[in-house]
Protein backbone atom coordinates (compact mmCIF):
# COMPACT_ATOMS: atom_id res chain seq x y z
CA UNK A 1 0.00 0.00 0.00
CA UNK A 2 2.59 2.31 0.79
CA UNK A 3 4.44 1.66 -2.37
CA UNK A 4 1.51 2.97 -4.23
CA UNK A 5 1.28 5.86 -2.20
CA UNK A 6 4.87 7.00 -2.99
CA UNK A 7 4.34 6.59 -6.52
CA UNK A 8 1.93 8.71 -6.65
CA UNK A 9 3.46 11.54 -4.80
CA UNK A 10 6.56 11.45 -7.01
CA UNK A 11 7.13 15.00 -8.75
CA UNK A 12 7.29 13.48 -12.61
CA UNK A 13 4.82 15.29 -14.76
CA UNK A 14 2.04 14.53 -16.19
CA UNK A 15 2.37 12.26 -19.58
CA UNK A 16 5.93 11.71 -18.64
CA UNK A 17 7.05 8.03 -17.19
CA UNK A 18 10.56 7.01 -17.07
CA UNK A 19 11.07 3.98 -17.32
CA UNK A 20 13.00 1.45 -14.14
CA UNK A 21 16.87 2.04 -13.97
CA UNK A 22 16.56 5.48 -16.47
CA UNK A 23 17.76 8.47 -15.06
CA UNK A 24 15.98 11.51 -13.53
CA UNK A 25 15.46 13.75 -16.53
CA UNK A 26 18.43 16.46 -16.86
CA UNK A 27 17.66 20.43 -15.72
CA UNK A 28 19.54 23.13 -16.78
CA UNK A 29 22.42 24.14 -13.73
CA UNK A 30 21.59 27.81 -13.02
CA UNK A 31 25.79 28.10 -13.06
CA UNK A 32 25.18 28.04 -17.15
CA UNK A 33 24.86 31.08 -19.09
CA UNK A 34 21.61 31.41 -20.87
CA UNK A 35 21.82 30.71 -24.62
CA UNK A 36 22.73 33.91 -26.86
CA UNK A 37 20.49 34.84 -29.44
CA UNK A 38 22.53 36.34 -32.21
CA UNK A 39 21.17 39.42 -34.51
CA UNK A 40 22.07 39.48 -38.06
CA UNK A 41 23.58 42.61 -37.16
CA UNK A 42 26.30 41.26 -34.88
CA UNK A 43 27.48 39.08 -37.06
CA UNK A 44 30.83 39.80 -39.41
CA UNK A 45 30.59 41.16 -42.94
CA UNK A 46 31.15 38.41 -46.05
CA UNK A 47 34.87 37.78 -46.94
CA UNK A 48 35.17 40.27 -50.10
CA UNK A 49 35.13 38.11 -53.58
CA UNK A 50 38.27 35.79 -54.36
CA UNK A 51 40.32 37.70 -57.12
CA UNK A 52 41.03 34.80 -59.77
CA UNK A 53 41.86 36.80 -62.41
CA UNK A 54 46.11 35.94 -63.36
CA UNK A 55 48.01 38.50 -62.23
CA UNK A 56 51.43 39.22 -59.55
CA UNK A 57 49.98 37.33 -56.72
CA UNK A 58 48.98 33.92 -58.30
CA UNK A 59 51.68 31.29 -58.81
CA UNK A 60 52.08 30.00 -61.95
CA UNK A 61 52.65 26.40 -62.90
CA UNK A 62 56.38 26.42 -64.12
CA UNK A 63 55.25 24.55 -67.19
CA UNK A 64 56.28 21.03 -66.38
CA UNK A 65 53.13 19.59 -64.62
CA UNK A 66 50.44 18.09 -66.73
CA UNK A 67 47.12 17.46 -65.91
CA UNK A 68 45.50 14.26 -68.00
CA UNK A 69 41.84 13.03 -67.64
CA UNK A 70 39.11 10.54 -69.17
CA UNK A 71 41.52 7.46 -68.36
CA UNK A 72 40.10 4.32 -68.59
CA UNK A 73 40.37 1.69 -65.37
CA UNK A 74 42.07 -0.29 -67.49
CA UNK A 75 44.90 2.12 -68.13
CA UNK A 76 47.62 1.85 -65.56
CA UNK A 77 50.65 4.34 -65.14
CA UNK A 78 52.99 2.72 -67.37
CA UNK A 79 50.50 2.75 -70.27
CA UNK A 80 50.48 6.75 -69.75
CA UNK A 81 54.33 7.14 -68.90
CA UNK A 82 54.28 5.04 -71.76
CA UNK A 83 52.37 7.35 -73.79
CA UNK A 84 53.71 10.63 -72.56
CA UNK A 85 57.46 9.89 -72.57
CA UNK A 86 57.83 10.07 -76.38
CA UNK A 87 58.12 14.02 -75.93
CA UNK A 88 60.66 13.95 -73.52
CA UNK A 89 61.77 12.41 -69.83
CA UNK A 90 58.86 12.04 -67.44
CA UNK A 91 57.55 10.94 -64.46
CA UNK A 92 53.65 9.71 -64.41
CA UNK A 93 51.29 9.96 -61.11
CA UNK A 94 47.94 7.81 -61.24
CA UNK A 95 45.85 9.75 -58.39
CA UNK A 96 43.75 6.79 -56.33
CA UNK A 97 40.85 6.19 -54.22
CA UNK A 98 42.16 5.82 -50.85
CA UNK A 99 38.80 3.25 -50.45
CA UNK A 100 38.98 1.00 -53.48
CA UNK A 101 42.84 1.65 -54.33
CA UNK A 102 41.25 2.51 -57.83
CA UNK A 103 43.09 5.03 -59.93
CA UNK A 104 40.15 8.10 -60.15
CA UNK A 105 40.60 8.33 -64.04
CA UNK A 106 43.07 11.00 -64.15
CA UNK A 107 46.64 11.36 -63.98
CA UNK A 108 49.44 13.66 -63.52
CA UNK A 109 52.71 13.97 -65.48
CA UNK A 110 55.81 15.93 -64.88
CA UNK A 111 58.44 16.52 -67.24
CA UNK A 112 61.71 17.95 -66.83
CA UNK A 113 61.49 20.53 -69.47
CA UNK A 114 58.48 23.28 -70.33
CA UNK A 115 58.94 22.26 -73.49
CA UNK A 116 58.60 18.65 -73.43
CA UNK A 117 55.08 19.76 -71.49
CA UNK A 118 53.75 21.88 -74.31
CA UNK A 119 55.18 19.59 -77.19
CA UNK A 120 52.86 16.37 -75.18
CA UNK A 121 50.09 18.84 -74.67
CA UNK A 122 50.03 19.62 -78.46
CA UNK A 123 50.61 15.98 -79.58
CA UNK A 124 48.36 14.23 -76.89
CA UNK A 125 45.26 16.46 -76.11
CA UNK A 126 42.02 14.77 -77.30
CA UNK A 127 43.95 11.69 -78.59
CA UNK A 128 42.87 8.15 -77.83
CA UNK A 129 44.32 5.93 -75.36
CA UNK A 130 43.10 2.57 -74.49
CA UNK A 131 39.53 3.13 -76.13
CA UNK A 132 39.26 6.59 -74.13
CA UNK A 133 39.53 10.06 -75.50
CA UNK A 134 41.82 12.11 -73.19
CA UNK A 135 41.99 15.71 -72.43
CA UNK A 136 45.91 17.30 -71.32
CA UNK A 137 46.56 20.33 -70.08
CA UNK A 138 48.79 22.24 -67.84
CA UNK A 139 48.10 22.10 -63.91
CA UNK A 140 46.41 25.26 -63.06
CA UNK A 141 47.58 25.78 -58.94
CA UNK A 142 45.52 27.69 -57.01
CA UNK A 143 47.39 30.17 -54.57
CA UNK A 144 45.20 28.97 -51.46
CA UNK A 145 46.43 26.18 -51.75
CA UNK A 146 50.40 26.51 -51.70
CA UNK A 147 52.39 26.17 -48.86
CA UNK A 148 53.40 29.70 -48.06
CA UNK A 149 57.53 28.12 -47.94
CA UNK A 150 59.77 28.80 -50.94
CA UNK A 151 61.25 25.02 -50.59
CA UNK A 152 57.90 23.47 -49.91
CA UNK A 153 56.63 25.73 -53.12
CA UNK A 154 59.13 24.17 -55.27
CA UNK A 155 58.97 20.79 -54.60
CA UNK A 156 54.78 21.21 -55.19
CA UNK A 157 55.79 22.64 -58.63
CA UNK A 158 58.07 20.01 -59.27
CA UNK A 159 55.14 17.12 -58.65
CA UNK A 160 56.92 16.08 -55.52
CA UNK A 161 54.30 16.56 -52.98
CA UNK A 162 50.78 15.28 -52.50
CA UNK A 163 48.16 15.27 -55.51
CA UNK A 164 46.07 16.85 -52.83
CA UNK A 165 47.24 20.30 -53.15
CA UNK A 166 47.81 20.75 -57.53
CA UNK A 167 43.81 21.29 -58.41
CA UNK A 168 42.88 21.13 -61.93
Amino acid sequence: VSAICLQAESPEREGESRGRGSPPPRRRSPERSPRREYSPRERSPPPPPRDRSPGPHRCENPGTNVYVSGLAQRTRDVDVERAFSKYGKCACRLVSDPRTQEHRGFAFVNYDYPEDAQDAIQGLNRTELDGRVISVELVRVRSSTLPQHPERLATVLRGGARTTQLHA
